[in-house]
């Protein structure tokens, strides 16, 4: 039996992060939307990190107007909370679904990173997938005096080496002894990166479609949920790339020691980064960049951090990650997945056969070694993502449209770089 609440619950632990787990459908999206929007109105930062979908994360500021949903709200909470909306913040990442699209609702702001903010060894993961290709990129460097790496300027470098075995360049890098057949392989995904939109740096068009990502400005704006948005970016390489870029700069942001506000992320489908057996550098990277919030997120700038995550599957995370959470949402999941949790709890298995065919929006919490179920969870006092809802025409309405089929974007081109030099005789 499910009580109303005098009160709204508070789950009290000394460690803020925590884990929201359950299968596609079961209410943890619900929850993580109801749950992070409270730290907003005690002050804290939110940011919103990996909406992936057409409307993922843009429904804070849009009334919750579904009356079932609000007759729920006021029954559990016995009349305590009522629907609202939250200031949001929507950052979009260029990229080439906006080829497709051309119009977007004003309060969407296109971003991308700057081409200078990426280092040797960021080309190095985003571009190198085996040993071969990382060799060839590190005799790349050294034939260049290990300086600091331009991308136009690697890929005009790759595209001599690779026109003509009697080039400059080509005969630079055979020289090295390393495996040659690299070059085109790098070039093409140097190609790819550059076509993304993730570095666009015409000048016509940014600060007029388009803006460099900037944290700190979002830091500052503490009352304003703010949500990073990759739905522009229709290929998962290049995805898992400007979610690799964001956290580095985060990151950077943190080290930097310039700001003491405490921060919420809200990690989405925490399962993309963690399934693989053998991933990829650049996924690498993301996994090394959230453990390092999870675990020594005020060590890296003095800011109170609470990581906030939500997965289908606990199986899909590795254990220096599962135990940095001492608070969880436990929705529908398969017995094997949720035993883990007898490591956070003593549950009796019966608990957790019951929680294998828990309806939607029922789910266990448990914090501090101690469990409760069944728990209902409160619906989002927002809006919450809705086929049946245009999100973009909604937010059109309220904010106007922005035309991009004029930018220089939708007609991209290699622009050309500078003549490539490096530290090799002729």
């Amino acid at each position: 039996m499910i009580h109303r609440l005098k009160e709204p619950k508070t789950i009290f632990s000394k460690v803020p992060h925590t884990l929201i787990a359950g299968g596609s459908g079961t209410g943890k999206g619900m929850q993580g939307e109801f749950y992070v929007p409270q730290f907003a109105l005690g002050g804290e930062k939110v940011f919103d990190m990996n909406s992936e979908d057409r409307g993922e994360g843009m429904y804070y500021s849009l009334p919750q107007t579904n009356p079932a949903l609000i007759r729920s709200i006021k029954y559990l909470s016995n009349g305590i909370l009522k629907p609202r909306t939250y200031e949001n913040e929507i950052i979009m990442f260029l990229s080439h679904r906006l080829k497709k699209l051309k119009k977007l609702p004003k309060n969407i702001k296109v971003c991308v990173f700057r081409e200078d903010w990426l280092e040797n060894d960021d080309l190095k993961n985003f571009l190198a997938f085996n040993d071969n290709q990382a060799d060839f990129m590190d005799a790349v460097f050294e034939l260049h005096g290990d300086v600091k790496m331009n991308l136009h300027y690697l890929y005009k470098f790759l595209q001599a080496a690779g026109k003509s075995k009697e080039s400059r360049e080509s005969k630079a890098i055979r020289a090295t002894g390393v495996h040659f057949a690299s070059v085109n392989v790098i070039k093409k995904r140097t190609r790819a990166l550059l076509r993304s939109g993730l570095f666009y740096n015409n000048e016509d068009d940014l600060n007029k479609y388009f803006y460099y990502l900037n944290l700190e400005e979002s830091l500052q704006q503490r009352k304003v949920i703010t949500t990073f948005s990759t739905y522009l970016i229709i290929n998962e390489y290049m995805r898992f790339i400007c979610i690799n870029m964001l956290l580095k700069k985060f990151i950077e942001l943190l080290e930097s020691r310039k700001h003491f506000i405490p921060i919420v992320f809200y990690f989405r489908e925490a399962n993309d980064f963690f399934y693989q057996d053998k991933p990829q550098p650049y996924i690498m990277g993301i996994r090394d960049s959230i453990e390092m919030l999870l675990r020594k997120g005020r060590s890296l700038g003095g800011s109170k951090i609470t990581m906030v995550m939500d997965t289908q599957y606990i199986k899909d995370l590795p254990d220096s990650v599962f135990y940095g959470f001492a608070k969880h949402f436990l929705f529908r999941l398969p017995v094997k997945d949720s035993k883990k949790m007898q490591n956070k709890a003593t549950i009796p298995e019966l608990y957790l056969h019951k929680l294998s065919e828990a309806k939607v929006g029922m789910c266990m919490y448990i914090a501090s070694g101690v469990f409760e179920y069944p728990y209902r969870c409160l619906p989002t006092l927002h809006a919450k993502a809705d086929p049946k809802i245009d999100v973009f025409l909604y937010l059109a309405k309220e904010f106007g449209e922005i035309d991009y089929s004029k930018s220089s974007f939708l007609e991209l081109d290699l622009l050309p770089p500078e003549k490539p030099q490096f530290e090799v005789e002729a």
